[in-house]
């Protein structure tokens, strides 16, 4: 079974970009006990800064691979130098990475990747999506739509975090 992951990025998350924050902890720690229960052959992840980066984490301390879905070259080139250094940890630590373009960013491409994980989702049956999720417009719920009537979901809103 294939697993995935969609969710926000920090600016929509309780704990920011801080990783040590507990609710990043949290959701980390949701996300762990998934790959537990689900015991998937392998996940996929767009690498966005946020709930993707923290799936990865997950991914490796459960020894699940994972395919890293890069939508455009220089995906983290605004990013904070911090930022940077994990995602280039987290695309070493990937089972395979898949560009989705070689072009720099470009309106759309996170809709191509997003497209790409849906369709490399369904050439599994049973596969899952895992969904950090708090009803905000954006990437995330145009995953989730993309996706519900043809996978599992499974949702954690993080504004119920504790």
């Amino acid at each position: 079974m294939r697993i995935g992951v969609t969710g926000h990025r920090p600016r929509a998350l309780p704990g920011g970009y801080n990783l040590d924050h507990p609710a990043n902890k949290a959701i980390l720690r949701w996300l762990t006990e998934r790959l537990h229960e689900l015991k998937p052959s392998v996940g996929c992840t767009g690498m966005a800064l946020g709930v993707d980066q923290l799936f990865c984490l997950a991914c490796v301390e459960t020894q699940v691979p994972y395919v890293a879905f890069v939508p455009c070259a220089g995906q983290d080139r605004v990013w904070p130098p911090k930022s940077q250094a994990l995602y280039k940890r987290l695309l070493e630590a990937a089972h395979e990475v898949r560009m989705v373009s070689s072009k720099p960013y470009f309106r759309g491409c996170m809709e191509k990747r997003n497209a790409a994980m849906k369709d490399w989702l369904l050439e599994e049956e049973g596969s899952v999506l895992l969904a950090v999720y708090a009803g905000l417009p954006g990437g995330t719920r145009r995953m989730i739509e993309a996706c519900k009537s043809k996978l599992e979901i499974i949702v954690l809103d993080p504004r119920k975090i504790k």
